[in-house]
């Protein structure tokens, strides 16, 4: 897992000196098990949906995923 790294410069600050003493893991707040286990359900019902839709479907949905990303 990568650590949370903050883009604002005083938390990051902050972050890197709990780094270094010890007092953060990088994870601010997330419980690791909780993380794994949301990873683990989202690439579940990703795969069932997607085995559920026809060919033309699955076209359909991904060229409006793509077209909503690159809008």
């Amino acid at each position: 897992m990568t650590p949370f790294r903050p883009k604002d410069t005083n938390k990051l600050g902050k972050h890197i000196v709990d780094l270094a003493t010890g007092e953060a893991v990088g994870t601010y707040g997330k419980d690791p098990d909780a993380v794994e286990r949301g990873k683990k359900g989202g690439a579940i019902s990703g795969r069932s949906k997607s085995d559920s839709m026809t060919r033309e479907e699955r076209s359909d949905h991904g060229r409006a995923m793509a077209e909503a990303r690159w809008s």
